[in-house]
């Protein structure tokens, strides 16, 4: 993953940072885990190097989804029908 990309999805301002962008960015794409907390135990998306909680990230190739209960039914509905994940 380029820097450039990386950085186009950033949403959190840097005063919520607690490292340097290359110490994010090395724990994220060297090292494939947040870069927040020290212990975090949340998974970790290989596809786009975001932690599911941290960065509240979803990733259909991962199938790992976050929302509400509106987006499980939504959800439910669709596997029932057959068109997988969203």
């Amino acid at each position: 993953m380029s820097y450039n990309a990386w950085l186009s999805g950033f949403a959190f301002s840097f005063s919520l940072r607690p490292c340097s962008v290359a110490c994010e960015l090395d724990e994220r794409v060297t090292r494939g885990r947040c870069p927040y907390r020290a212990a975090c135990g949340s998974p970790f998306c290989p596809h786009a190097a975001r932690c599911f909680v941290c960065d509240a990230w979803s990733c259909g190739e991962c199938r790992l989804t976050r929302g509400d209960g509106e987006d499980v039914a939504e959800l439910a509905h669709d596997l029932r029908r057959g068109r997988g994940t969203p």
